[in-house]
């Protein structure tokens, strides 16, 4: 399943690093099929830090 990140471009190479792609079409950053979210949670939109 594919995941749209908001990534602010002075982290683009931090969330590349962890496995984040570049759509240039919708220029966005995303990641898709990834087992493990949790070093994206901070660009994921609408998650909240409070649970």
């Amino acid at each position: 399943m594919r995941i749209d990140l908001k990534v602010p471009f002075a982290e683009k190479d931090s969330a590349k690093a962890l496995g984040a792609r570049w759509d240039a079409a919708k220029k966005n950053w995303y990641v898709k099929d990834v087992a493990d979210l949790t070093p994206f949670l901070r660009w994921i939109p609408d998650v909240k830090d409070d649970a």
